[in-house]
């Protein structure tokens, strides 16, 4: 289903990424995406580090900027599923791993099926060490995903995603 499953490695960001980001958001710069700043569909954009646009170009792969589903792969928040709208440019921190589909209209779909039980048993079943929990890309790049015909997946994505904004919209309103 995937073109390219990556996460930053801790040599581009020991080498290159780290003394280049900045705390101060300008048009050059692109917001570093933390764990913190995805949980499910909502993508905070309020991030505390933006890199600079010519050091993002170095690392196409984990540019956001397309629909996509993210990973997060270490710590507490391990098994937390965001999809990435598309909708704006980002840049991926190192704790999370990102999955660029062959097929967008895929997104969806994939993000729910990872949010399921389905889903989540197979992070639960690969998440390994104690206090630091990680999760490998190789893990990742092994689950299966049960794919019913591509016109199945898009109502099924649809569906959920609709279901997803009514919730969203009744518990504002509950607030």
């Amino acid at each position: 289903m995937c073109s390219i499953v990556t996460k930053q490695t801790g040599f581009d960001y020991t080498a290159t990424i780290k003394k280049s980001l900045v705390t101060e958001a300008s048009e050059d710069t692109l917001p570093y995406l933390q764990t913190k700043n995805f949980a499910g569909v909502s993508i905070s954009y309020d991030t505390d580090y933006f890199i600079p646009k010519s050091v993002a170009k170095e690392f196409p792969k984990i540019n956001l900027d397309e629909k996509c589903i993210l990973f997060s792969i270490v710590g507490a928040s391990v098994g937390n599923i965001g999809l990435f709208p598309g909708d704006k440019h980002c840049f991926l921190s190192g704790a999370i791993c990102v999955s660029k589909l062959n097929n967008h209209d895929d997104a969806d779909y994939l993000y729910h099926y990872m949010c399921s039980e389905n889903g989540q048993g197979q992070i639960r079943t690969c998440t390994k060490g104690g206090a630091q929990a990680t999760i490998t890309i190789e893990d990742i790049r092994e689950f299966d995903v049960l794919l019913p015909s591509e016109q199945e997946r898009a109502k099924i994505g649809e569906l959920l995603s609709l279901l997803d904004n009514l919730i969203t919209l009744h518990q504002r309103k509950l607030n």
